[in-house]
């Protein structure tokens, strides 16, 4: 299998000491296919220690090669967030050019999202609180932005925009903003359900679910299979680069993380070891 030293560069981002740029995956046991349970027991940061740290070994079986137009910073995206938004939306999620797809927020995965539903030709809304965000969102190619404070039916909004609803959402709040995501999303449409920064539980009739025939599909990151795939396309497509907000020297850890809780972030938040 083979074995390394990689040192550490933004936030998930290696060059090994041989030269070659390339990422460790976030779930080392998750190859290809569907994910299983005892799959997670070595995902990184979480059960086994994430790669905050200036080295470490990893199995050479557990990297990827960075796309070549891709800074350390902008390959730092790619493992957590990048896998997460494609393995919903392609993997799972199968969509194609001309599909609707609606996804919420401005962090990491959504800004994903929208990045890799228009490289598949897809067309996408885009919810924030931020209408400076939006505006950003506009330029790399959202075709619809709704302020959800301003607009607190936006799911609705959504669904007329679409049509009939959009055929995938990429539901990054969880139980605050389902009822919405539910009002948004198209008879047998997909709802990947992902974060829960809205929060956990909520009361829902599921016949809402029942009766339009939708799928409701839970995603945790995804395999190295999906993380190669991601690469090839990243790699096909030069002018699409990770959305990297700030990167912050590894002495500013604390503020770092501070502003991730902020809110204020439009993309990702990269700390440098090296700085």
């Amino acid at each position: 299998m083979g074995w390394g030293l990689w040192r550490r560069w933004g936030q998930a981002s290696w060059t090994s000491l041989s030269g070659t740029a390339a990422r460790p995956r976030f779930v080392q046991g998750w190859t290809a296919g569907p994910f299983h349970p005892g799959m997670g027991r070595d995902t990184l940061g979480c059960i086994v220690p994430g790669t905050l740290r200036r080295a470490m070994v990893v199995p050479a079986s557990a990297l990827t090669t960075v796309p070549d137009h891709l800074s350390d910073a902008e390959a730092a995206c790619l493992p957590c967030a990048g896998v997460t938004a494609w393995q919903a939306l392609v993997r799972l999620g199968q969509i194609k050019a001309g599909d609707r797809v609606l996804t919420l927020g401005t962090g990491g995965v959504s800004l994903f999202a929208l990045q890799i539903a228009r490289m598949q030709g897809a067309r996408v809304a885009i919810t924030s609180s931020s209408d400076e965000k939006l505006a950003q969102a506009k330029v790399m190619g959202a075709e619809l932005t709704v302020n959800y404070t301003q607009d607190p039916r936006w799911g609705r909004t959504v669904a007329k925009w679409a049509g009939d609803g959009v055929d995938h959402v990429m539901e990054l709040g969880g139980a605050g903003t389902l009822d919405q995501s539910l009002r948004a999303v198209r008879t047998g449409g997909t709802i990947s359900m992902i974060g829960v920064l809205a929060g956990v539980k909520t009361e829902l009739a599921v016949t809402r679910i029942l009766m339009r025939g939708l799928r409701l599909q839970g995603v945790f990151v995804g395999s190295l299979a999906d993380q190669q795939d991601l690469c090839a396309a990243l790699s096909a497509h030069p002018d699409t680069r990770p959305r990297v907000d700030r990167v912050f020297p590894f002495g500013e850890v604390p503020a770092a993380l501070a502003h991730l809780d902020s809110g204020a972030h439009f993309g990702k938040v990269v700390i440098d070891l090296q700085a």
